[in-house]
Order: C-alpha cells, then sequence, then structure tokens
C-alpha cells in the first residue's frame, strides 16, 4: 500500500517516521493520540481520489484532517489502522466569482486566508474564530465551525452554497457551480457540513460572501452576572455583531501572561459587545472600557482570544463544548459549578467563556485526578435536562459520540447511520467519529 501510495504522491507526501508523523497524530488537546499507517498529503484532487482507492483496496481506514485544531478527537484516528489525509495542501483554487459574489476554495486555505481573498474583493467571509490562522477551510465546514459572530452571521453552513466531495470509492460528487437557484431535490453540499469527515473528503468549497458589516465599536463592559450580560446583549439590538463573555479571574490570567492592564476585581464577569452603529452610551456603565482605535480594539480582543492559550498551560484539564437556550444560561451555569465542585473542581479551576448570545459558553475543568467521565456524564445530564445539545460548535469527534443517543432518537441515529452506509459502504471513513 505504501509504494502505491508513494507512486502517486512522491516520497516527500507519504509520512512514515514517528518524528515525521508526530504533529498529525495528536490532536490540539494532546487528549487525543493515534499511531497511523502513514500520514499522506495530497496536493490535488486527483491525488485524493487515487488515496481513497488505494485505501479501500487495502480496507484500511481514513481520517481526514485539516488544521487539527479538533478538541474532540475527530481528525487524529486511534490505535487501529488507518491513514491520516491531510488537506493542508489542497491550494489548487481561490477565486471569486464577482458575479454572484462567491468564493470557490480549495479546502486547504485558512480561515484567515478566505477572510483576506474576501476583503481584497470588498467583501466579507463572516466566520471567525481565534484559530484562524490554522483552521483549514476544509475542517470549518466539516464541523460546521461557528466562532465568534454567530449572533450576527449564523453558523459554516449557512454561508456554504457548494462543495466537492470525494467518496471512499473515489468517486467525485462536484457541487461547486454558480447557480443561485437549485432546487433539484435534497442539497448534498448542507449534508457534508458538519459531518465530520464520516460521509467523504471535502476538497473544495464554495462560499457566499456577504457585503462587510464593520464594527464601529468595541466596548468590555464589567457585569455582575450572565443575565445583566444577556440583558445588555439584547438591548444593543440589531447592531451587535458580537457578544463574549469572561470570567475577571481568567482576564486577568490573559493580561499576566501577554501584558495588558489588569481588569477590575469588583465585578466576576466582563462582556466584550462589537455594533456596527452608534455606541448605545445609555447602557454601558461607567467602568466601561470603549474602543474606536483598530490597535485598542485588537487589545480588548486579546483578553478573550488568548483564553485558550492561558488554559492550555494546565495540565488535566476537561474541555466541554455545549449549549442551551440563552435564557437558560445562568442557571446552567450554576448547576456545571455545583456538579464540578462536587467533582473535585475548586472554584479557581473552572474556567467558563464563549459566545453568550448563542447560549455556547465553553468550559475548561481542571484539576490532578478528577474523575474525568464521571464530571462529563455529569456536565452532560446538565445539558440534556435544559434541552440543549452536548456539541455547539467543535463537533462530536471521538469523546462525545457516547451522549448522541441523550441528544438524537433512535429513529434519528438510524437514519444518519443509514445515510453514512450510503456515502460509505465501505466503513473507512473516519469509523470512531459521531458512533456511540
Amino acid at each position: 500500500m505504501l509504494n502505491k501510495l508513494r507512486s502517486v504522491l512522491g516520497d516527500a507526501d507519504v509520512l512514515t517516521s514517528q518524528a515525521q508523523m508526530a504533529s498529525y497524530s495528536t490532536d490540539w488537546t494532546g487528549e487525543f493520540q493515534s499511531h497511523p499507517v502513514a500520514v499522506v498529503r495530497p496536493r490535488t484532487a486527483e491525488q485524493v481520489v487515487d488515496i481513497l482507492r488505494i485505501a479501500s483496496e487495502f480496507d484500511v481506514a481514513v481520517v481526514t484532517q485539516g488544521g487539527n485544531t479538533s478538541l474532540v478527537g475527530g481528525s487524529v484516528g486511534g490505535d487501529w489502522p488507518h491513514l491520516i489525509v491531510s488537506t493542508r495542501q489542497l491550494r489548487e483554487v481561490l477565486t471569486v466569482d464577482p458575479a454572484t459574489n462567491q468564493l470557490t476554495v480549495s479546502a486547504g486555505y485558512t480561515l484567515a486566508e478566505v477572510q483576506e481573498c474576501a476583503r481584497a474583493h470588498g467583501l466579507e467571509y463572516p466566520i471567525d474564530l481565534a484559530a484562524r490562522d490554522s483552521a483549514t477551510i476544509g475542517g470549518t465546514v466539516a464541523t460546521n465551525a461557528g466562532g465568534i459572530r454567530v449572533v450576527a452571521h449564523g453558523m459554516t453552513r449557512v454561508h456554504v452554497v457548494g462543495v466537492e466531495i470525494i467518496l471512499s470509492d473515489g468517486e467525485v460528487i462536484d457541487h461547486l457551480h454558480p447557480l443561485v437557484k437549485d432546487n433539484s431535490g435534497p442539497d448534498i453540499s448542507k449534508l457534508a457540513v458538519g459531518s465530520e469527515g464520516t460521509l467523504g473528503i471535502i476538497t473544495a468549497v464554495r462560499l457566499q460572501l456577504s457585503r462587510p458589516r464593520t464594527a464601529a465599536w468595541t466596548a468590555l463592559i464589567p457585569v455582575a452576572n450572565l443575565d445583566v450580560a444577556i440583558d445588555i446583549s439584547r438591548a444593543i439590538g440589531q447592531q451587535l455583531l458580537a457578544a463574549e463573555v469572561v470570567l475577571t479571574r481568567t482576564a486577568n490570567e490573559v493580561a499576566a501572561a501577554h501584558g495588558l492592564p489588569m481588569l477590575s476585581a469588583e465585578t466576576r464577569w466582563w462582556l466584550l459587545v462589537e455594533g456596527d452603529a452608534e455606541l448605545p452610551s445609555s447602557l454601558l456603565p461607567d467602568a466601561t472600557i470603549v474602543a474606536l482605535q483598530p490597535s485598542d480594539v485588537e487589545r480588548l480582543w486579546k483578553y478573550r482570544e488568548l483564553h485558550t492559550n492561558v488554559i492550555s498551560h494546565h495540565r488535566d484539564v476537561l474541555k466541554l463544548d455545549v449549549s442551551v437556550d440563552v435564557d437558560q444560561l445562568p442557571t446552567f451555569i450554576a448547576r456545571v459549578e455545583e456538579a464540578a465542585t462536587r467533582h473535585g473542581v475548586h472554584e479557581d479551576a473552572m474556567y467558563f467563556f464563549g459566545h453568550v448570545m448563542d447560549g455556547n459558553i465553553h468550559i475548561s475543568l481542571i484539576g490532578a485526578g478528577i474523575q474525568r467521565r464521571a464530571l462529563s456524564d455529569a456536565v452532560m445530564d446538565i445539558v440534556v435536562e435544559a434541552g440543549g445539545a452536548i456539541s455547539a460548535e467543535h463537533g462530536v469527534g471521538q469523546l462525545k459520540g457516547k451522549y448522541l443517543p441523550l441528544v438524537r432518537t433512535g429513529r434519528e441515529l438510524t437514519l444518519f447511520n443509514d445515510v453514512r452506509q450510503a456515502f460509505d459502504p465501505a466503513g473507512i471513513m473516519n469509523p470512531h467519529v459521531l458512533q456511540q
């Protein structure tokens, strides 16, 4: 098999030594590690076709990997025989169609590169997240990424108008056409979004760009609790572009690590908001920090975007990405705190931050020897009782498969497995992801 792969890709793009594969075989959290037969790095869609045909011939599983920023083990495989197919070198196409304001882009381009291309044409691709410089567009589509602008623009699925996806037998499904209207039955493209590499390998996507909504102001607002943060965000109304909450304690960890001014500890939370109209001064308390200049805006966003960097310096971190209805969020966080305390997590080792108006707060619980599985189960029980989602934007991956029956009916799971079987009858595409 390796000889056949080398004949297609060349020796340089078939990696087999542990040293060569190290950065590909461990996910961002460090929790999931794999032992692939090889890491292969195609540069063209045609090479992907050949890789999948070879994998099918030898009955070896295929795990697709973009920027490898997964937090749920979705992009690294495990101890079973598999190939990791890195799509980072798939960079054949990056073109904007001025007639439709749509961008066709190969899967290996990063989110930041897509954003920059849109800006160069006076347009905007509004999906944005802290890992923009490393997350690939193929990966963000495969996981239906959200990020910091969902409250204004929606998730990735809203912006995808077409995909090129290659199935496990090497067949190419090409839906990259420029038609504004195509109502010819179910849309395969939308099905591919969020499929986490289980239906095939996405090699290119067509994205709908939009006219920019530029932030006129950014404000960091002290808030006593999440109820106040929600009320202020709602009062800002239609001009709201982003609404993020951070704990003062964590924000000041960021400040200490990165040379930023310390925030007042008189309040527990801070709300980072942006709007694209007049600054609503009447809503903002006196201690609010307002930024109008780009350098000041960048400084305020660091308090939020560098959270993950600070948390990553800790060991024994349980990361949970979930969502509930916005109105239930304050009660939900309080219940999570209670559960974490019962499982031995100290208050100073609980980190909460994220997208308050999406009902999506990222939870990191830290402690040597904490009962990770029992604590994760306890939090997921709270999520289910609140009618929430076990994954808000990072996908299910390998980490959360066992919780799927809690939020999806048996019939839904059967239907999904039937779809998966139809796309991948050989069962080689990321076989341990999205499985109970």
